[in-house]
């Protein structure tokens, strides 16, 4: 079973690990999914938030714990990409995160890396 399978289903592995995360990374919640992180943040509109695919997945998936390894990072995140990829709220998540200059965790389908490239190519 995959990452993204396992978080669908509530694995125990997942709900676990999601406070640690949430601690290690810095950001405030124990559910830090991009739509849960994101209702912190009124001001930026709210509505595609409540569609979100990983609205109640917690972070895991999204957010990296400091300690993680490259093989883990990269199927983490291509579990968290798959829950994107199935969500009808990606482009608003997306441009959410770009336009918030979000720095950690994936949003709409893109890496922290990604989201910067995108920023970077943007300005040129």
């Amino acid at each position: 079973m995959g990452l993204a399978q396992q978080a669908r289903e509530g694995g125990t592995a997942h709900m676990q690990k999601s406070s640690r995360s949430a601690q290690l990374t810095g950001l405030p919640g124990s559910a830090g999914s991009p739509a849960s992180e994101a209702r912190a943040t009124p001001s930026l509109g709210a509505a595609w938030r409540m569609d979100a695919a990983c609205r109640s997945l917690g972070d895991y998936l999204f957010f990296a714990p400091s300690d993680e390894r490259q093989y883990e990072r990269s199927r983490r995140e291509r579990g968290a990409k798959e829950i994107c990829a199935t969500c009808r709220v990606l482009l608003p998540c997306r441009q959410y995160a770009i336009a918030g200059n979000e720095t950690h965790g994936i949003w709409g389908g893109m890496s922290e890396s990604e989201r910067r490239r995108y920023r970077d190519s943007a300005l040129r």
